[in-house]
C-alpha cells in the first residue's frame, strides 16, 4: 500500500468543464479510508482547495494541501501552513517589467490570500472563478507572492513562452499548468520538490508515493514519485516519464488508476 497519493485537481480529478464526478469522489475517500493520506496537489492558491479539501475528506483523514505549484503544503485538519515559500522580491519586480512588453498578458499575484492583477482579461477572471473567488485589480505590483501567472490566450503565450523561459529559466521555475497559463515560482520550487519535502515532513520513503497528474507542472511530481501516473488528456511529455497512463479525465480515467494502486 502506498502511504501518500498525492492528485491533481484540473485534468485529473476534473472533467473538462470543471466538474467533478461523485464516482471519483468516492474513489479518493476510499483510498483515504485505507490508510493512504491524500494530499491534493495544485497550481491552485491555499483557500481555492479548501472547499475540495472537505469534498474529499481530507479534513477527517488527516489530509494536506499541496498549493500554489509546490510553494506551501497545509495541513488541512488544523488550518495551518506548514511550509511557505515566496518569491523573490526583485525577481517578482523583474517579471512586473517584462510583463509590460506583451500588453496581451495579464499578470495575476497573491496577495493576503487574495487574486490580485494589474492589468486584467479574460483569464484573469477565470483564475478567479475557478477559485470560487474575485480578481482585484491594483495599481502596485505586490511584491509578497509565492508565485506569479501570466495569464493569455494559448497562442500569445506560444509566442513568447521560449523566449520567456530564456530570460528568466536561471531566477525562477517556470511552468505550463494550463494552456492561457505561464507560471512561475521560486527557482526550484514545484510540484516534484513538494512530494520531497513533504515526505521528510511525515518520515515517508518517497518510494511509498503515489502522484496523478497531467500537466506541464506535475512532470516533476510524476517523475519523483514511486509509482507516477499521469492522464491520457495529459501532455506528452508528461506521459513520457509516467509509469501508467490512466484513461483520460472525460472517462474519469484517475479512479482506473486509484484501484489500480491505492485500493
Amino acid at each position: 500500500m502506498y502511504k501518500l497519493a498525492l492528485f491533481d485537481i484540473d485534468g485529473t480529478l476534473t472533467k473538462e468543464d470543471g466538474t467533478i464526478d461523485s464516482a471519483v469522489i468516492a474513489a479518493v475517500q476510499k483510498a483515504g479510508q485505507n490508510g493512504t493520506r491524500i494530499i491534493l496537489a495544485s497550481g491552485r492558491p491555499t483557500f481555492g482547495m479548501l472547499d475540495l479539501a472537505k469534498t474529499f475528506a481530507l479534513d477527517k483523514n488527516d489530509g494536506y494541501i499541496i498549493s500554489y505549484n509546490g510553494c506551501a503544503l497545509y495541513h488541512v485538519p488544523t488550518q495551518k501552513y506548514i511550509i511557505e515559500h515566496f518569491m523573490a522580491e526583485e525577481i517578482v519586480k523583474q517579471l512586473a517589467q517584462a510583463v509590460r512588453q506583451h500588453p496581451e498578458v495579464a499578470p495575476i499575484y497573491y496577495e493576503n490570500e487574495k487574486i490580485v492583477t494589474t492589468a486584467r482579461n479574460q483569464y484573469v477572471d477565470f483564475e478567479a472563478e475557478v477559485n470560487g473567488s474575485v480578481a482585484y485589480d491594483i495599481n502596485h505590483t505586490p511584491l509578497h507572492t509565492p508565485k506569479v501567472i501570466w495569464a493569455a490566450k494559448p497562442s500569445a503565450l506560444d509566442a513568447i513562452e521560449a523566449q520567456v523561459r530564456a530570460q528568466f529559466g536561471e531566477l525562477c521555475t517556470i511552468a505550463r499548468s494550463l494552456p492561457c497559463f505561464l507560471e512561475f515560482t521560486p527557482h526550484g520550487i514545484d510540484k516534484g520538490f513538494a512530494i520531497e519535502e513533504v515526505c521528510k515532513q511525515l518520515g515517508v520513503d518517497i518510494a511509498d508515493t503515489f502522484a496523478c497528474g497531467d500537466g506541464g507542472n506535475d512532470k516533476t511530481m510524476i517523475e519523483r514519485a514511486g509509482i507516477g501516473v499521469a492522464m491520457a488528456n495529459g501532455r506528452d511529455d508528461v506521459k513520457a516519464v509516467a509509469d501508467f497512463i490512466a484513461p483520460p479525465n472525460s472517462e474519469n480515467g484517475v479512479i482506473v488508476a486509484i484501484e489500480k494502486y491505492l485500493l
